[in-house]
């Protein structure tokens, strides 16, 4: 299938003339004809995301690294402070292909979901380290360098019990990477590590439950 742009897509059909469509008159239980004037297409993928879910990898530097956690149906990876030598396993991986989908100019959005492993006290809070980076893999290098964004997750009133869900947004921004622009096709590749927030904070270790990165599309389809 050939890429096929929204901004192609017409907005609507030219009337034409004649066009009747049937109509059912439930008050006389009478059929009635009525002109057809317009048809409005939606484009239906402008200004939309593509969620996407890469799969963590973890546990390959150390076996049983960050440690897992399961509470009923839900599982996910718990970790503390990272640092090194003595935490310096507690990271978690992901990479994904960029899609053709994405409309190759806005930022990437990337979101995770993480809850408290334990009850914690109001004012308390975490944060947490996304670093980046991308690889056209099919010309130059890879590098060693990352981008590094932060998020913060605070303790609130009603939101202080043990598995509390917090939901955390980063900005890959497509123009500030080691190797820039971010472009479609690229591996975009990341690693996960709980930090220090620099505030008061909290006693226990952080539940990364999931993840996804969020790609604004102008395209129906492309591999």
């Amino acid at each position: 299938m050939a890429d096929l742009k929204i901004s192609a897509l017409p907005t609507h059909v030219t009337p034409i003339a004649a066009d009747l469509l049937p109509v059912v008159d439930t008050v006389a239980w009478a059929t009635k004809q009525s002109t057809l004037s317009q048809v409005v297409l939606t484009p239906f993928v402008t200004g939309k995301h593509l969620a996407t879910r890469p799969s963590f990898v973890a546990g390959r530097e150390s076996a049983g690294i960050p440690t897992a956690i399961v509470l009923g149906a839900f599982s996910g990876y718990s970790m503390p402070i990272w640092s090194t030598p003595a935490n310096q396993y507690e990271e978690l991986r992901w990479r994904l292909v960029v899609p053709g989908r994405w409309d190759g100019t806005t930022d990437i959005q990337y979101v995770l979901y993480v809850a408290l492993s334990a009850a914690e006290t109001e004012g308390d809070d975490f944060r947490i380290q996304l670093s980046w980076s991308s690889s056209a893999y099919t010309a130059g290098v890879i590098t060693n360098a990352t981008k590094d964004v932060t998020a913060d997750g605070d303790c609130t009133a009603g939101h202080t019990d043990a598995y509390s869900v917090f939901k955390m947004t980063f900005t890959v921004d497509i123009s500030e990477g080691p190797i820039s622009p971010v472009v479609i096709g690229d591996v975009l590749s990341g690693r996960l590590r709980r930090v220090a927030s620099g505030g008061t904070e909290i006693s226990g270790e952080i539940i990364i439950l999931d993840h996804m990165l969020n790609f604004v599309v102008d395209k129906i389809f492309k591999v």
